[in-house]
């Protein structure tokens, strides 16, 4: 009975100090695990926190230069629009030139043909005028230097210097009396016998 009690005590014992040693053993394993797996995940937060970094950063390259592309982009179309502008404006400054040049060049020719028009009435007008007052006021007989007969009266000089009814041009002298000088020579008779002579 002793024996069997000490059989039993002895592994009791053994068996509680395999516990003990296993549950220690298991400790250590335990802690190694909990260690490695507190490291990795170290690792990995700071590659994970470098990686974001880099992305930051790489993001950041990329907007800055995306927005220097954009401000040349920008620069570009600025100069381009600035261009387009200028050619526009010299464009319309030529194109009113030539509008007022027409302008001129039509006014002057208007107002040239005004005043030729203006200048043919007024010459047309005068030489009516100067023929209407030629044909109202005839020459008198002294003007063309006749003479009237010696039996002649003042009524019939009157009516002569007027142009009386048989005068077909105002002129009523185309008489052989009223053509006769004063010794009855012909009017012009003097002319004709001084070339003559």
């Amino acid at each position: 009975m002793e024996n069997e009690a000490y059989l039993f005590t002895a592994a009791l014992s053994e068996l509680k100090t395999g516990s003990q040693v296993k549950s220690r053993n298991d400790g250590i394993t335990l802690r190694s695990l909990t260690a490695s797996l507190q490291r990795e995940t170290d690792g990995l937060e700071q590659k994970m926190k470098e990686d974001m970094q880099r992305l930051s950063s790489d993001i950041q390259l990329e907007m800055n230069a995306r927005k220097e592309e954009t401000g040349t982009e920008l620069q570009t179309l600025d100069k381009k629009v600035m261009d387009l502008n200028s050619k526009f404006t010299i464009l319309l400054s030529e194109v009113r030139t030539e509008i007022e040049s027409t302008k001129w060049i039509s006014t002057r020719r208007v107002m040239t043909a005004i005043t030729v028009l203006v200048v043919s009435i007024v010459a047309y007008f005068s030489a009516s005028s100067s023929k209407s007052r030629q044909a109202e006021n005839p020459p008198s007989i002294d003007e063309l230097g006749l003479q009237l007969p010696s039996g002649s009266s003042a009524e019939e000089a009157e009516m002569l210097s007027e142009g009386g009814p048989t005068s077909s041009r105002g002129w009523a002298f185309w008489t052989p009396q009223s053509i006769a000088g004063p010794k009855g020579r012909r009017v012009g008779a003097e002319d004709d016998e001084g070339t003559t002579s």
